[in-house]
């Protein structure tokens, strides 16, 4: 009987070690999406800002191209800023492609890692 308590207690060590390094790699894995996602927030925040300032630089130089007509300016930003919008639309699935490719790799990195090690 001894023998057996103690084969049953190491087995449920072993499987409660098991349990942990599954929990760890979990975390592990949603504490770098959540890195890539506030990173991607960061640049988000960032690009508009850049935008903004851009589109109001755009914006002075059209209304010097039209005589100092700011209303004309403006509207030759906004279209400017349209057609960039289709085409960023029109290229949508090879760039979400991109950024599904990228979680991927994140979230099976350790395997890959693993992987190559045991070859």
């Amino acid at each position: 009987m001894n023998f057996i308590s103690k084969w049953i207690d190491k087995i449920t060590q072993y499987l409660e070690l098991q349990v942990r390094t599954i929990q760890l790699s979990i975390v592990e894995r949603v504490s770098m999406v959540l890195g890539y996602f506030i990173f991607a927030l960061i640049l988000l925040f960032t690009g508009f800002a850049v935008l903004l300032f851009f589109g109001f630089f755009i914006s002075q130089v059209f209304t010097a191209l039209a005589n100092d007509n700011r209303t004309l300016g403006f509207l030759f930003t906004v279209v400017m800023y349209l057609v960039i919008f289709i085409l960023l639309y029109l290229c949508r699935k090879p760039i979400v492609k991109r950024v599904t490719n990228v979680f991927v790799r994140i979230l099976t990195s350790d395997e890959e890692e693993e992987a190559e090690k045991n070859k």
